[in-house]
C-alpha cells in the first residue's frame, strides 16, 4: 500500500492563527490612534503656513517705503478684504497695520477650528528698524487664542507682537 502525505492532498500552507492576526490588528490600531493627532496637527500647520507668501509681498512694500523715507504711522491698509472674491482659502483678511506691521487673519471655519466664542488666529509680522537694517518680528496678535497659536510657524509661537514705531 502506498502512503500519501496529507500536505500534498490538501495543499496546506503554513498560516497565521486567529490570535496572531488579532495581535497584528491591535498593534496597527494602537499606531493609528497615536498617529492621527500628529497627522491632524501637521495638516493644520501646513494650512496656516500656506498663507505666508502673502506676507512677503507686503513686507517688500514696507521695506521699499522705508528705503524711500516713508513712514507708515498709524494708518492701516487692507490688502485683501474679508469679503473679496479672490481671497485665498483659509484667509479672512490681510492687513498692513500700524507702523508697517502685517497681520494675517485666518478664517477659522475654513481651517476647521471652532470660531463661536471669540476665538481668533492672527499672525503678526512687525518691522523694527535699526540705522539702516530692517528686521522682522514674528508672533501672534493679542486677540489670538493661545491654543491656536501652536499652529503658527515655530518662530512665531513665542510671544504676542504689537505695532512698533518704525
Amino acid at each position: 500500500m502506498r502512503c500519501i502525505n496529507k500536505s500534498t492532498i490538501s495543499g496546506a500552507v503554513p498560516a497565521f492563527s486567529l490570535v496572531e492576526l488579532m495581535v497584528v490588528v491591535a498593534i496597527i490600531s494602537m499606531l493609528a490612534v497615536v498617529a492621527t493627532p500628529s497627522y491632524s496637527n501637521y495638516v493644520m500647520r501646513s494650512r496656516v503656513a500656506s498663507l505666508l507668501p502673502l506676507v512677503e509681498s507686503v513686507k517688500i512694500e514696507v521695506m521699499e517705503g522705508h528705503s524711500f523715507g516713508t513712514t507708515f504711522g498709524v494708518t492701516s491698509e487692507v490688502h485683501i478684504a474679508s469679503g473679496a472674491s479672490d481671497k485665498p482659502e483659509y484667509l479672512d483678511q490681510l492687513v498692513r497695520h500700524n507702523y508697517g506691521c502685517v497681520m494675517v487673519d485666518y478664517d477659522l471655519t475654513q481651517l476647521g477650528l471652532e470660531s463661536g466664542g471669540g476665538e481668533a488666529l492672527e499672525l503678526m509680522v512687525c518691522p523694527s528698524a535699526g540705522s539702516s537694517i530692517v528686521t522682522w518680528n514674528c508672533g501672534y496678535s493679542a486677540s489670538t487664542t493661545v491654543a491656536y497659536a501652536t499652529y503658527l510657524p515655530a518662530q512665531c509661537q513665542q510671544a504676542v507682537v504689537t505695532d512698533n514705531t518704525f
